[in-house]
């Protein structure tokens, strides 16, 4: 299901890329998460596209994309650091989350 969603995910970036900014030849995919603010058991996700290669961060993904060559790389995968989240849930018997999976208003 998460390699699926994932792979959804960089198919519709990659192609929305191509279409909105063909002469970029070069660029790095930013898959990051965080909890929402007002109910920390939904996981918001953003994707930003960027000529640069962008800083690490907790609760990312980062790929690198040449279109020349056809290539994806995987640059890192960092953990999701739930931080206050996780203890909110401490002592709760089921703790689930719901991925919002609306990732951003750049896939629509």
């Amino acid at each position: 299901m998460a390699e699926k969603l994932l792979t959804d995910i960089l198919y519709k970036v990659i192609n929305k890329t191509k279409a909105d900014k063909p002469t970029l030849t070069e660029y790095w995919i930013l898959i990051t998460t965080k909890p929402d603010k007002l109910d920390r058991r939904v996981i918001r996700q953003g994707v930003k596209v960027s000529n640069v290669k962008p800083p690490k961060l907790l609760n990312s993904m980062c790929f690198y994309v040449d279109t020349r060559s056809g290539g994806l790389r995987n640059e890192w995968i960092l953990p999701i650091d739930f931080g206050g989240a996780m203890d909110h849930l401490l002592g709760e018997e089921e703790c689930s989350y719901i991925y919002d999976n609306e990732i951003a208003p750049y896939l629509k």
